[in-house]
């Protein structure tokens, strides 16, 4: 099987509009125990459940940042009543075999993060190099968005709801003239995943995926440098 995925063109990144965008409602972020953690993960794929196993898993490393964009697109989005003091928003875009959706962590118009989180929601089966082509086009979309993280976590979900768990770890060349990046995947079985996160187990010791994606990028990536 071959292990290098290439992503020839560009994306042509788009803003996200405030009508694209909502909140999840009724969720509340906190560290989960370690029984609520391996239910998310061995339950079918939900995206308030996503939120929830992405915060806990990665509140060590969270932190708060500012977009300006995004301040004002927060304020923009409407609030659905009942929902926690940490929201949950996410923009999406849409293809007739998938359809990809970021989530954004915020406490007021501050974003906090630690990776770039997104789901790729696919509508028909796919082979393994179709998906390995979605997930280099996320770490691609994801650099062009000026994210400021090098990490990615991705929920790869099939059409019967059952998912994937995705790590993914940007590599810019700091030497190099071209905006020409490397991205290694590392998919996981999401129990799995979960089991190892809790025994603090090295990744590189459990069962899993892995593959490299070479991406182009036209964004500025000078910061990343």
């Amino acid at each position: 099987m071959r292990r290098i995925s290439r992503v020839s063109t560009f994306h042509s990144y788009k803003l996200p509009k405030p009508e694209e965008a909502t909140f999840l409602s009724g969720i509340i972020l906190e560290q989960l125990h370690a029984g609520h953690l391996l239910d998310l993960a061995q339950a079918l794929y939900s995206d308030g459940a996503w939120a929830k196993l992405v915060y806990s898993v990665s509140f060590s490393g969270l932190r708060t940042y500012s977009d300006q964009f995004f301040e004002s697109f927060i304020e923009k989005v409407p609030v659905i009543s009942n929902v926690s003091n940490d929201y949950t928003g996410f923009s999406s875009e849409t293809a007739i075999a998938y359809e990809t959706q970021e989530f954004k962590f915020c406490k007021g118009t501050d974003l906090l993060g630690g990776a770039g989180v997104f789901k790729i929601q696919l509508k028909t089966d796919h082979g393994e190099e179709s998906k390995k082509l979605l997930l280099g086009k996320v770490g691609q979309y994801s650099l062009e968005s000026v994210n400021p993280f090098l990490g990615l976590m991705i929920a790869l979900v099939h059409p019967d709801s059952s998912w994937e768990l995705v790590l993914g770890q940007i590599q810019v060349h700091k030497y190099s003239g071209s905006n020409s990046v490397s991205i290694r995947f590392a998919v996981f079985e999401p129990s799995i995943f979960v089991n190892a996160f809790l025994a603090r187990m090295s990744l590189k010791d459990v069962p899993h995926k892995e593959f490299k994606s070479l991406v182009h990028v036209s964004a500025d990536l000078k910061h990343f440098k």
